[in-house]
């Protein structure tokens, strides 16, 4: 009989599982990445909204104040001698609180500012 050696087939039972725990790495990591990309959109959808809404209000403020200066007297705005006071939604939360005060022909804003609605 001859003498045969037998060699060990190569090991790549190690190798195998070294390759799968690197895939699911990846795949855990895409997907993780995903999801804080998907949160940070909705995020910034949000703040665009909320800023679009802000300057909205802005200008309607800007309108009213407008109409102040030529004489005019809207509906929304209350007088109190010399000063006046109105506010625009922002939000269903939020409004623009504006008062101004009038000393001859010089117009004065005392507030210009978000405040919550709720109080």
């Amino acid at each position: 009989m001859k003498n045969r050696k037998h060699s060990a087939p190569p090991v790549v039972g190690g190798v195998s599982l070294l390759i799968i725990f690197a895939v699911l790495c990846l795949i855990i990591f895409s997907l993780l990445t995903m999801s804080t990309a998907m949160a940070e959109r909705r995020l910034s959808t949000a703040n665009a909204e909320a800023v679009k809404n802000y300057y909205e209000a802005d200008l309607q403020a800007e309108e009213i104040f407008s109409l102040l200066r030529l004489g005019q007297l809207p509906d929304s705005v209350t007088a109190e001698g010399n000063i006046y006071h109105y506010s625009c939604a922002v939000s269903p939360s939020l409004e623009l609180k504006v008062t101004l005060r009038l000393d001859g022909e010089v117009w004065t804003v005392l507030q210009w500012q978000t405040v919550s609605s709720n109080t």
